[in-house]
């Protein structure tokens, strides 16, 4: 069975090489292990309910002798901070999205650009394949270990002032995007000032209007958004 299917979706979940490394070398019985994994999202995101999943599921194979916390709500940081420190060893994996591990893997943001994917199955067959393994292989370069991948869902815009039915009604918009240079280039393109916002961060800026859009991949941002448009634009 591929990866992808194990886990069941497409962001990262990543691993320091060293906790790798030292599974794989010593005796399951020689000490207890215990690993952290973090996500900035609220225990009700799909992100967090598989990290639960995965908990459950490792701790019955080693019967007990890992011990798995799942960390959500960034309460051990926000994205990036997170992954600086699985990056420098200190922690031991986190669920960041494909977007946020660009900065120390370019090749991986061709996996957000707009349009790329048109269905579940074209995303998986190409990161079951060579351009997946070949992503893997950068994230190694960056001392990160890709355990899977999370299909995230197709990306929609919500907001509060009007409906969106064409490209041109964007413009203006302060949108919250993906930190991925090739989103940000392409929204600014048709006209929307394009800016990143971590997501345990993004509920207070909507309400404060430090954005007054968003491109997000669920429907939580009804309670604060009047309007939303199924762009599938993205996964």
């Amino acid at each position: 069975m591929k990866k992808s299917r194990n886990f069941a979706v497409k962001v990262s979940l990543i691993l320091t090489a060293m906790l790798l490394v030292s599974l794989a070398t010593t005796p399951m019985y020689a000490a207890d292990y215990k690993l952290r994994i973090a996500c900035s999202h609220k225990p009700v995101s799909p992100w967090v309910q598989a990290a639960q999943y995965f908990e459950k599921e490792l701790e019955a194979l080693t019967d007990g002798r890992i011990d798995v916390t799942v960390h959500h709500s960034a309460t051990l940081g926000n994205t990036r901070e997170v992954c600086e420190m699985v990056r420098n060893n200190t922690l031991e994996a986190a669920i960041p999205g494909s977007a946020q591990l660009s900065t120390y893997t370019p090749e991986i943001g061709v996996t957000v650009l707009a349009y790329i994917f048109n269905s579940d199955e074209s995303m998986f067959g190409v990161l079951d394949g060579p351009v997946g393994n070949y992503i893997d292989s950068k994230l190694a370069e960056a001392n990160f270990h890709n355990l899977g991948w999370y299909k995230n869902g197709f990306r929609s815009v919500t907001n509060d002032k009007r409906p969106i039915q064409k490209l041109e009604d964007l413009n203006g918009f302060k949108l919250r995007v993906l930190p991925s240079p090739s989103v940000i280039a392409f929204f600014k393109e048709v006209g929307v000032n394009p800016m990143h916002i971590d997501w345990a961060e993004l509920f207070e800026a909507m309400k404060k209007g430090v954005v007054d859009s968003l491109g997000i991949t669920g429907i939580t941002f009804f309670l604060i958004s009047a309007f939303l448009r199924l762009a599938r634009q993205g996964i």
